[in-house]
């Protein structure tokens, strides 16, 4: 009898061995191969592997993680709790380093997030994206809604559909290619530039804001006048005068068409002037060096010249007028880009004149404003400078369009 119980005993042991090495397959990790529920578990508890079954996954040092190939919701999670990565299989994805983020390629909704929260890459897959350093940002490839944030919250890229665009640094700025309403912000919120689709725009350091897209005249200055001994520099910042009014002392010049005189204010770097009047002594104007804007700027009475390119780059003058130029309003002595819009002149010798004599590549850009009481609009001596005047003008005594060399056309 003690000898049957013994048997017993020993059976009894061996069952409860198989029970507990079959326990601890199912909950300890484990690999399961064409079976629901199998994985392989290491170092992470319920953690597991599973290839061809619903709900198999990968995990490895985290809680919950898990890799599903071929099955639904399968994932793989790296050093991340929940995260996981998907391949083939609808909500898979990668996370790696940072909670919630995943990969998905082929299947809706995955994505890929790299060091930030929430971040994703969804490749092919509606709603995807790639969150790289910030909050909600990605990038989604061929799916509509998807985009890029680079550093910035919510900014982001979308190629090819509706309402993607690009952030960069700003908030809500973006470039949209083919999409509606896209557009590249830089530095600025709200700005941007849409290519092929509609509203786009560029905005440039400011909100919705444009070099070529004039603004309300500020005039809360207005009637101040400030009498300038020494040129006033702005290099590369704006300077907003408010409507006051900025005129020479004999320090600079007399506003006569004397050589030598000192310009009231040069520019300089892509420097910003708006809202100033030139006042009655104009001495040589304006000086511009490697680039500038000008918004609302006034000449009352135009000294040796209105302003003068001096060096390289792109000008802009948007709005602004100028009166009595006993010979030029524009010197251009340098290669340069030049854009003016709205602009008023009456009374001038020439408009806008390059420098006599000199091979200078000048590319001039007139659009609109009003010309009265002048001689000509544009002159050169150079084949490479041309002139294009874009919109309507208002053009009352003035003799000549553009002249070059001898050669005139008139209106």
């Amino acid at each position: 009898m003690a000898s049957e119980i013994t048997g017993m005993l020993q059976q009894l042991v061996q069952v409860l061995s198989k029970l507990i090495s079959m326990l601890s397959s199912m909950f300890g990790g484990g690999q399961g191969n064409g079976g629901a529920g199998g994985g392989s578990g290491s170092g992470g508890a319920g953690g597991g592997q599973g290839s061809g079954g619903a709900g198999g996954g990968h995990g490895s040092g985290g809680a919950g993680g898990g890799q599903g190939s071929g099955g639904a919701g399968g994932g793989q999670g790296s050093g991340g709790a929940g995260g996981g990565h998907g391949s083939g299989g609808a909500g898979g994805g990668h996370g790696s380093g940072g909670a919630g983020g995943g990969q998905g390629s082929g299947g809706a909704g995955g994505g890929q997030g790299s060091g930030g929260a929430g971040g994703g890459h969804g490749s092919g897959g509606a709603g995807g994206g790639h969150g790289s350093g910030g909050a909600g940002g990605g990038h989604g490839s061929g799916g509509a809604g998807g985009g890029h944030g680079s550093g910035g919250a919510g900014g982001g890229q979308g190629s090819g559909g509706a309402g993607g665009g690009q952030g960069s640094g700003g908030a809500g700025g973006g470039q949209g290619s083919g999409g509606a309403g896209g557009g590249q912000g830089s530095g600025g919120a709200g700005g941007g530039q849409g290519s092929g689709g509609a509203g786009g725009g560029q905005g440039s350091g400011g909100a919705g804001g444009s070099t070529r897209s004039n603004e309300p005249e500020d005039t809360t200055n207005k009637g101040k006048v400030n009498v300038v001994d020494k040129t006033i520099v702005v290099d590369g910042t704006e300077f907003d005068g408010k409507g006051a009014t900025y005129t020479a002392s004999s320090k600079l010049g007399d506003g006569g068409q004397g050589e030598g005189q000192q310009p009231i204010f040069i520019l300089k770097n892509g420097a910003t002037l708006k809202n100033v009047t030139i006042g009655d002594n104009g001495a040589d104007g304006i000086h511009v060096y490697g680039g500038a804007t000008l918004k609302n700027v006034h000449w009352k009475d135009v000294g040796e010249d209105a302003l003068t390119v001096k060096s390289p780059g792109d000008l802009n003058v948007i709005g602004g007028s100028a009166s009595q130029a006993a010979d030029k309003v524009f010197q251009v002595n340098a290669d340069s880009n030049i854009y003016i819009k709205d602009f008023k002149a009456d009374g001038f010798q020439t408009f806008v004149r390059t420098n006599g004599g000199q091979p200078i590549t000048s590319n001039v850009t007139i659009e609109g404003g009003e010309f009265t009481n002048g001689k000509t609009l544009f002159r050169t001596d150079s084949k490479t400078s041309e002139v294009n005047f874009v919109g309507e003008m208002s053009v009352q005594e003035v003799a000549t369009k553009v002249r070059y060399l001898d050669q005139k056309e008139a209106f």
